[in-house]
């Protein structure tokens, strides 16, 4: 007799679930996790992934195009008023900058190049603590 019969539909989904992944493969729970089986050689290896010069160039990018705004104000002495306006195009700048970090995190996904996509939601993650850290001096 079969005793979970009379239990909710999400308790019996559970159970089948969890039976399903009993039956799974060691081999399949190391791709479902991501990780390399025993003996294995390491698919995160691949020497044209170089995740440092991944974040330089993005980080750089973004600091040389703000960093370029900010120079250009100071030569040409913009009038008083054009502060919040040079403000807004940073932000919006900067916003434009995170979307395109965002999609191309997205087509390194598709591509399996984990270490450049993992590096990439390291920089969103860290964009956006920066971001709160910021919001929270405003209350």
């Amino acid at each position: 007799m079969d005793t979970f019969r009379y239990l909710p539909f999400s308790i019996r989904s559970c159970k089948n679930k969890f039976q399903k992944l009993k039956t799974m493969s060691k081999n399949e729970i190391y791709e479902l996790l991501e990780i390399n089986a025993p003996g294995e050689n390491s698919k995160l290896s691949d020497p044209s992934q170089n995740w440092i010069t991944h974040l330089l160039i993005r980080v750089g990018l973004i600091l040389g195009i703000l960093g370029g705004i900010f120079i250009l104000t100071e030569i040409v002495h913009y009038g008083s008023n054009d502060t919040l306006a040079i403000l807004l195009g940073c932000i919006l700048i900067f916003i434009i900058w995170l979307l395109f970090i965002v999609i191309e995190t997205i087509v390194l996904q598709v591509k399996n190049k984990r270490i450049l996509r993992n590096a990439n939601l390291i920089l969103i993650g860290f964009v956006f603590l920066l971001l709160l850290m910021v919001l929270s001096t405003f209350r």
